[in-house]
């Protein structure tokens, strides 16, 4: 059962990873949607075919599915890119290359003081 629930949260942080909805990847699949939210609760276990085609589609192996240890979750790192960039295409020319600037001396600072960017 915990392997079960393992591959559910493995199967959505995949997913997430890719910004993909359940309706999207059901789509994908050739699966109903009710069906992912049971696979990613540990409800329900999928078929070979769509097994092997999951693992396709998000571009992951099989056997990376069914790890236990859990798969780091990177949608917030993601959103917060997202949010950054469309902050930034608000911008004049002027102040985005101001914000680029002050990026670069961050990471030459962050260099100096042996602190990974």
């Amino acid at each position: 059962m915990e392997d079960l629930k393992a591959f559910g949260r493995n199967v959505r942080a995949y997913r997430k990873r890719l910004h993909l909805s359940q309706e999207v990847l059901s789509e994908k699949l050739g699966i109903n949607p009710s069906n992912i939210t049971k696979i990613e609760n540990g409800e329900q276990f999928v078929t070979a075919p769509v097994l092997y085609k999951l693992a396709e589609i998000l571009q992951v192996s099989v056997s990376d599915l069914f790890k236990t240890k859990p798969v780091k979750d990177t949608s917030k790192e993601d959103n917060c890119k997202q949010k950054l960039m469309k902050y930034v295409s608000t911008l004049s020319e002027n102040e985005a290359k101001y914000v680029f600037e002050n990026i670069k001396l961050f990471q030459k600072y962050a260099k100096t003081k042996d602190r990974l960017v």
